[in-house]
């Protein structure tokens, strides 16, 4: 398995599993991992200031979408989807399970998808919930072509 850092549109980090036969030639016998950065690409990123916010009083509540995707459609643009609607209690939007076959069409996979809310302010009422999810459905359908399977319970979490 390969990855690539990319700040920017550059890439400044390359990471990957040492080729099993490099590891016979030098008797390795356990699984190695290698990173090659490229810190002059990385300085000139600039560093960024650490962000902190307070923590919530208020409980987060998670409400689980189990959505059908294109295959063509990347995690990043059903988080990007999600975000744009300028929630501002969104705290995380996090795959939980993404299933392929079965009863899922040749060409898609499923997606459960769990969003995460949190006021600062107050507990959110169920009538607040309701709206968001309704939102998040809609904006799903109409960016990404998701077809929306059925509606995940809530759950709280402190």
């Amino acid at each position: 398995g390969r990855a690539r850092m990319v700040v920017e549109g550059k890439t400044v980090a390359c990471l990957g599993q040492l080729h099993g036969e490099f590891a016979e030639r030098w008797k390795i016998r356990r699984p190695v991992f290698l990173a090659e950065v490229n810190l002059e690409a990385l300085y000139a990123a600039g560093l960024r200031l650490p962000q902190a916010q307070p923590l919530s009083r208020f409980p987060a509540v998670e409400r689980d979408f189990s959505v059908m995707l294109p295959e063509t459609v990347w995690f990043a643009a059903v988080r990007d989807a999600v975000g744009s609607l300028g929630i501002p209690e969104l705290v995380a939007v996090t795959p939980v399970e993404i299933f392929r076959g079965g009863p899922v069409p040749p060409g898609s996979y499923s997606l459960l998808l769990r969003v995460t809310l949190q006021s600062h302010q107050t507990t959110l009422t169920e009538e607040q919930l309701a709206a968001y999810s309704a939102r998040i459905m809609e904006s799903l359908q109409r960016k990404l072509g998701a077809q929306i399977r059925i509606g995940g319970e809530g759950r709280g979490t402190q």
